[in-house]
């Protein structure tokens, strides 16, 4: 499962399309996790004020980590952008 998930991931980084499926599948996942990791911590709780509880908080802390990692990659730093072309043609310069 482990060898599958990392070739999985080898691709993700080489062709983007399965970067960007694998980004619209992880989002989703991760506020489920978030409420239903959250929902299993909570003991002694009345069942409604558990679930309310779970969505706002698990959800919401899941929603707003994924959102702080999606969001550099929505909105590349041009400055990174910039120095890797001039990386790049300092590479090829030096190698032709």
């Amino acid at each position: 499962m482990l060898s599958l998930a990392t070739r999985i991931e080898i691709l993700a980084y080489y062709i983007p399309g399965v970067d960007n499926l694998l980004d619209t599948l992880a989002t989703p996942a991760a506020l489920v996790a978030g409420i239903l990791v959250s929902a299993a911590v909570m003991t002694d709780v009345p069942p409604m004020v558990k679930r309310t509880a779970a969505v706002i908080a698990g959800g919401g802390v899941a929603g707003l980590t994924q959102g702080a990692t999606k969001t550099p990659t929505l909105f590349p730093d041009s400055s990174k952008s910039q120095a890797k072309e001039r990386s790049r043609q300092t590479f090829e310069s030096n190698c032709l």
